[in-house]
């Protein structure tokens, strides 16, 4: 993911909601009737939901309109909001409800501080890993961002690509990326309550250019630096605008 923490996510969930105009009746439901499971499916959609930032840190998720929206009733609603719960996206306070988590100073720092860890491995395993074609293609795709934002001139970084979860995947390390995908959904999540910071899109192209050109030269310990270097300039420019812990 770029500096931006865009989530790997497989894209947005259609809105649709009650086609009986209020009234009772049929439903159309986002959730499919198949074997997957009701609460499984629940748990996904609205896991994106809330790292897209459809709903803000710290509201109340109403169970009442989620149930009508998804076309479910609460007891498979009720299980994914505790499964969200355990993953750390949701706090349920007793008698109270269901509320999309905030984070604090420091948890956003201890976040950051796992993400450099786990992205420095991966880098590394990616340069010792990758092929031949995949230099050639993580090259290719690095340019064209860098023709995108030469083009577009001055703003955020180009959206399309997620640079860090295709490193992360270099490294054919599933566990590795698996642990990624949760912390960057956290991340996500976090970034809501401080914003972003188009200015930081140039810096974070040239950093992004350099761990490619370590990686696709399978050179593992500038990788491992190069992606540390940049994660920790998007750590200080993230923290930069969260208010201090009291």
């Amino acid at each position: 993911m770029h500096d931006d923490i865009r989530p790997d996510v497989l894209g947005p969930v259609p809105r649709t909601g009650r086609t009986d105009g209020g009234t009772g009746g049929d439903v159309q439901s986002l959730i499919r009737r198949d074997d997957s499971g009701y609460r499984a499916q629940t748990e996904e959609i609205l896991r994106r939901w809330i790292i897209e930032g459809r709903f803000a840190p710290g509201e109340r998720l109403n169970e009442v309109d989620l149930a009508r929206e998804l076309g479910i009733s609460r007891g498979p609603l009720r299980e994914a909001l505790q499964r969200l719960a355990a993953s750390g996206l949701v706090t349920l306070v007793s008698h109270r409800g269901a509320f999309v988590r905030t984070f604090s100073r420091r948890e956003i720092a201890d976040l950051f501080e796992l993400r450099i860890a786990l992205e420095e491995m991966a880098a590394g395993l990616a340069a010792e890993r990758i092929t031949d074609q995949e230099a050639t293609d993580l090259l290719s795709t690095m340019a064209g961002l860098s023709d995108q934002m030469s083009q577009s001139g001055p703003g955020p970084y180009p959206h399309g690509v997620d640079l860090h979860h295709r490193i992360a995947e270099l490294s054919r390390n599933a566990v590795l990326v698996s642990h990624l995908s949760e912390v960057h959904a956290h991340l996500t999540l976090a970034r809501a309550m401080s914003g972003s910071r188009p200015e930081r899109a140039v810096d974070a192209m040239a950093e992004h250019e350099a761990i490619v050109r370590a990686i696709a030269s399978r050179d593992r310990v500038s990788a491992r630096e190069r992606m540390g270097d940049h994660l920790r300039h998007a750590m200080t420019s993230s923290l930069s605008s969260v208010p201090l812990d009291d």
